[in-house]
């Protein structure tokens, strides 16, 4: 866990925003997998799709329509 933290560490240090989204998509299995989050706005069902450019997570809801996260609970939903 310490290795993975330093990794993640070291781009932020250096301003590599790149390789750190790398680095997070790589160590996060959550992308492709059904979500449940609870934010400010209330719940939201649907597929985590990815990590936007400046960090938030993309998540695909029922009807399709791509919506930004930036803040709140994720909960991996299980069918």
């Amino acid at each position: 866990w310490l290795d993975e933290f330093e990794a993640v560490y070291r781009c932020c240090e250096q301003g590599e925003w790149p390789a750190l989204l790398a680095t997070c998509k790589s160590l996060y299995d959550i992308l492709g997998q059904a979500v449940s989050l609870t934010t400010e706005e209330g719940a939201l069902q649907g597929f985590a799709q990815d990590f936007g450019p400046s960090g938030e997570l993309i998540i695909r809801t029922s009807d399709g329509r791509l919506k930004s996260v930036w803040e709140g609970e994720v909960v991996r939903a299980h069918p």
